[in-house]
């Protein structure tokens, strides 16, 4: 389970050309589409800085006219399986743009996560962006991640602009799967140890729908219980030590 660090929503939108967008045109565009009957304020207003509220969510938008960290990207370039040039076209960015939640208290995670989804789309339409990296869970393109929240709700999810969700394939033709970024909504991460598919990618979307189930609260993954897989299919929970990194402790599925 994540610390309290860890718990702080930080969304990260590298840029072409180091710029914030203009306050007003930002909130404008975010006042189209609405939150929850809610709507966008503009609260302060910096050269590099802009603080957003929605309802009772609070938002920092800051530049960094840097780069993101090539340690960091790394690894999630290599992850990306959906953004196969990741690698290559990161590395002609020269800033990003950290959105971070700044409520004053515990609030609505998948609420605050829907807010900030809105908020970064229209950052990525009003600057020169190249993808969005959500917290410790995915990177997108900026076109995916356009594409993939329209149509996002507070009751209507997508996983994958926030969960990395990457299947293995191993030497003897079985794979393996886990998750990256569920602890950021204070879940365990998944993972299937071993199982044969001639459609891995439909196991992917299985794994997907599971999450945002469990994010809607429709579901609870509980040791030694059986949750719904596809159609009349269940598969049994059973928490124990990451594959990934034997130091988590994660939810298991098995067949």
């Amino acid at each position: 389970m994540s610390d309290e660090t860890n718990l702080v929503l930080s969304v990260k939108i590298p840029l072409f050309e180091p710029s914030v967008p203009d306050g007003s045109s930002l909130v404008s565009a975010l006042n189209q589409n609405g939150f929850l009957g809610e709507v966008f304020h503009l609260r302060q207003e910096r050269s590099t800085e802009l603080n957003l509220s929605v309802g009772s969510y609070e938002f920092l938008v800051k530049l960094h006219k840097t780069p993101i960290r090539s340690d960091v990207l790394e690894s999630r370039c290599e992850l990306s399986s959906w953004w196969p040039n990741a690698k290559n076209d990161l590395s002609r960015h020269t800033a990003f743009i950290e959105i971070v939640g700044n409520s004053p208290q515990r609030l609505n995670r998948v609420h605050e996560s829907v807010a900030a989804t809105y908020i970064s789309t229209e950052i990525v339409k009003l600057t020169k962006a190249a993808g969005v990296y959500w917290g410790d869970g995915i990177l997108n393109s900026a076109s995916d991640f356009i594409e993939l929240a329209a149509v996002v709700r507070p009751q209507k999810l997508i996983a994958g602009l926030w969960v990395n969700v990457k299947a293995y394939r191993l030497d003897d033709g079985d794979f393996q799967l886990c998750t990256f970024g569920l602890d950021a909504f204070e879940c365990a991460d998944i993972e299937i140890p071993r199982f044969r598919s001639d459609s891995p990618g439909q196991v992917v979307a299985s794994v997907c729908d599971v999450i945002e189930r469990l994010l809607l609260g429709e579901i609870a993954l509980i040791d030694n219980q059986e949750i719904r897989w596809d159609n009349d299919q269940e598969v049994k929970v059973r928490y124990g030590r990451s594959f990934m990194n034997p130091h988590d402790c994660v939810a298991q599925f098995f067949f």
